[in-house]
Formats: C-alpha cells, sequence, structure tokens
C-alpha cells in the first residue's frame, strides 16, 4: 500500500508533463544509477526484515547506492537496522520491491542538472 498523499503527488506531477514511468525492473534502476540519477524505492519492510518487524501499510524508502552483477546496493535508513551500501541479492532486493499485484515497486528517480552552455 502507498501512502495517499504520496499518491496524490504523482498525480499532480503527472498534471504537470512530468515523465512518469509505469513499469520498472532491475535493469531500469541499473540504467538510472548509471545515467548519474538519485534512486529512491520502496520496499516492503516486512518482506525485508519478516521477524524484526511489525507490517508498515505504507512500505520504506531506501535510496540506492550502487549494484553489481549480483547484487544492489542501498543505504538502510531504519534506526534499527541502520546499514550503509547494505548489499542483497538482486533476487532478493526483487522479492521485497514487488506490490502486492506482482509490478515491481514504486520508485522516484531524479536526474542530474545538465550544465547550462
Amino acid at each position: 500500500m502507498i501512502h495517499p498523499q504520496f499518491i496524490e503527488t504523482i498525480d499532480l506531477l503527472e498534471k504537470e508533463g512530468v515523465l512518469l514511468e509505469k513499469e520498472m525492473s532491475n535493469k531500469n534502476l541499473e540504467s538510472l544509477l548509471n545515467e548519474g540519477c538519485a534512486v529512491i524505492c520502496f520496499l516492503s519492510h516486512y518482506a525485508l526484515y519478516p521477524s524484526k518487524t511489525p507490517r508498515y501499510p505504507y512500505g520504506h524508502m531506501v535510496i540506492l547506492t550502487g549494484f553489481d552483477q549480483s547484487s544492489i546496493y542501498f543505504h538502510e535508513n531504519n534506526p534499527k537496522h541502520s546499514e550503509p551500501n547494505k548489499k542483497l541479492p538482486k533476487e532478493e532486493f526483487c522479492r521485497v520491491w514487488v506490490n502486492p499485484d506482482g509490478t515491481f515497486g514504486d520508485t522516484i528517480a531524479t536526474w542530474p542538472k545538465k550544465p547550462q552552455e
């Protein structure tokens, strides 16, 4: 479940003509990181830490920091599990990044500002 204010913000951005991708994959994430984007993903905190946390209805945001052939790295900012550059195998990351309807999770990406010529 996504926080209602987040949905309202997405709707507003879409009305203003901001590019919104509806379908994402881990390959999209890798491309965004290669382009120098700041990437924030919404994960299922309960799926990531099933025995350690209550079910949060609105998910958990993490900032991606990189990837390699087998893993995705992110800053885990939960005070109980804080860890910079946390490494998670891609299959595991995709498992906790998936929405209840089977699509990949919500993601925010910002592109670096292009220098003015």
